[in-house]
């Protein structure tokens, strides 16, 4: 039975590889779930209810931010943490990813 469910959002699918990569390094147990876009991540979500979600700040159509925020007004998914990543974090990002609702704004460079 796997551990705790990830969900990755991002149109690339490196950054997928890289993070199994990573778990699978540390001896961590995570599923890990993908999605290329933040709509199918919002399905993707409410099927799999991860336990948490990580989000590339800089995708076309719904960016990471806005994707935080239709998170937190969906019943179901509400309570699932969400981390921002983006290639060049700084305050003003930060600031605007607590105001999406998101528990952590992280670098790019995993």
């Amino acid at each position: 039975m796997a551990g705790r469910r990830v969900l990755v959002v991002n149109e690339d699918t490196e950054l997928m590889d890289r993070l199994e990569h990573a778990f699978e390094a540390a001896g961590h147990d995570f599923e890990l779930l993908g999605a290329l876009s933040a709509p199918r991540a919002i399905g993707v979500a409410s099927k799999r209810q991860p336990d948490v979600i990580i989000v590339n700040a800089d995708m076309a159509g719904m960016d990471g931010f806005d994707f935080a925020k239709h998170l937190k007004k969906e019943e179901l998914l509400k309570e699932i943490p969400v981390v921002i990543l983006e290639a060049e974090p700084s305050e003003v990002s930060a600031l605007k990813s607590r105001q999406a609702g998101a528990a952590g704004h992280l670098p790019l460079s995993v």
